[in-house]
Formats: structure tokens, sequence, C-alpha cells
């Protein structure tokens, strides 16, 4: 397997050998149909580090990930938005697993996407979709392109789902409560902070409330305690390094933290199931 560090546009080109399904350039990459090519490049367990942002649309089985920290089952007739610069981990998935996608980048920001949208959608709703990723497709193949026309038809994608993901928030009849924006800032915080700081009582600092009631929001939310969201975020950055560079486990460990190899070797076979070189090595 060829090592993908950063799964963008230009990776994505070098690999697709004879493409099928599926068209990709320097400026967008659309598939009528992912399941080849997805299972080709993308690896159960294995974290990618996403550049531009993705839509996918399941059109048949179904798919359990983590984007972002944040756990995910999608199943057929479900749309996802994953945003630029995003952490992928695919965590298992049905063997008839297959998907519409296509990138998105440099949209307007009426049109972009800064976060997760995960829909469920109506067949209605499916039709207008695949509507549209059939006008991006013939463009596509048009020779010569007409670019300007490519990306207005990528604008009128976004903003139809941007316009379904209101209409769920509103037909939910109630905004996210203070303790949802509290999980959701805790987070981001992971995000930001996780492999330096793991005590409860930093993240309880910056949001302005006690430990005890930010980890009881958290398992209430996520059913995971805070210790498990550091985990998580700690282990995804161990996976991309042992995967993804050459670099010693020992400068590994220490590059997150750890106070010594053999502590780090503990903590990723508790986590993991096997040792940082049993993963480097699968």
């Amino acid at each position: 397997m060829k090592y993908i560090d950063v799964l963008n546009l230009n990776m994505v080109n070098l690999l697709a050998e004879n493409p099928e399904g599926f068209y990709v350039d320097n400026d967008i990459y659309l598939a009528l149909s992912a399941r080849a090519f997805g299972q080709k490049i993308l690896h159960i367990g294995q974290p990618y580090r996403v550049e531009e942002g993705r839509l996918v649309m399941v059109t048949a089985g179904w798919s359990r990930i983590i984007a972002n920290l944040e756990e995910y089952e999608l199943h057929t007739g479900m749309a996802f938005v994953l945003p630029p610069d995003s952490i992928l981990e695919i965590v298992e998935h049905s063997d008839d697993l297959d998907m519409r996608a296509i990138t998105f980048k440099d949209l307007p920001p009426s049109a972009g996407f800064s976060h997760t949208v995960c829909l469920q959608l109506t067949e209605r709703d499916v039709a207008d979709i695949d509507n549209l990723l059939m006008l991006l497709w013939q463009e596509v193949h048009r020779d010569p392109k007409h670019l300007e026309i490519i990306h207005h038809l990528e604008a009128a994608l976004f903003l139809s789902l941007r316009r379904l993901e209101q209409q769920t928030q509103a037909s939910s009849k109630v905004a996210a409560s203070h303790q949802e924006q509290l999980h959701h800032r805790f987070v981001a915080l992971v995000k930001q902070y996780g492999l330096t700081e793991h005590k409860v009582e930093f993240y309880a600092d910056r949001l302005c409330i006690t430990p005890n009631y930010l980890s009881s929001i958290v398992r209430r939310y996520s059913g995971l305690t805070v210790m498990q969201w550091i985990n998580r975020h700690v282990i995804q950055q161990a996976k991309l390094q042992l995967k993804y560079s050459d670099l010693p486990v020992w400068q590994i460990a220490e590059s997150l933290n750890f106070p010594n190899p053999s502590f780090f070797s503990k903590f990723f076979k508790r986590e993991a199931g096997m040792t940082p070189n049993e993963f480097r090595l699968g």
C-alpha cells in the first residue's frame, strides 16, 4: 500500500488507475460509485487527514466512522458532509457499502461547510442531489470544461444541503441546548489541546464549569468519559505517525508527550489491541 499522509486531490489523482465510475483532476473528485476505489485506498482502523471537504451519499450498505473524534453510523439514504482539514477513520463497514462522493473547496461562504453534517434524506432529497451530481458529471466530461459552470453547480449542490440541514434543525423545534454547546466546545478543545492536556480540570476551567459537571455532560451526550475522548485523540495521532512517517517509536512517544516509550507502547496496545510496531507493519 502506498502511504497516504494527506488524502487530497493530488494524491487521489496519483493513485487513480483506469478510473471507472469516478472523475478526478486538480479541482474536483466526483464519484457516482466510490466502492471500488474507496476500498483500494481506505483501510479500516487507519486515520486519514482529509484536506478538501467531502460530501458522501450512501447508496448501499452501512459504515461506522470516526470523524473529528466523533462517531457516526451511516446507512443507505444518508448524506454526510466532512469539512476541510478533517481526520477520518473507518471503524467498520458492510461488504456492500457504496456511495456517491464529491469534494468541495473554495466555495462561497454561504455554501461552504466548516462543520460536520449528517442528514437522513428523503427519496425526494436523494433524487434532487442525484440530479445535481449528474449535471456535474456531464460538465466535468465536456471538452473543454467550463470551470465557472462547474463551480456554480457545486455551489448549488452545497446550498441545497445547507437548506436541508436548516430544515432538519427547524423540524426538531429545539435549538442546541446549553449543555450540547458545552459538549461541542469540549470536543473542539480536545482537538486543540488533547496531546498536552490530559486532566479534566483543564477543560472544565476553559469552559468555566466544574469537573464533575463537565464529566456528566460528556457522558450524557456521547456515552464516553473525558479521558476516553482524550485517548481517542491521542491514539489517532499516534496511528497517523506510525503509518505515515519513518520516525522511531521512541520519537513518536516523545512527540505525543509520553514519559517514555514503554508507557506509550502499553497505552497503544490497550487502546488499539496491538503494539505500535505491529500496527506499523500491519
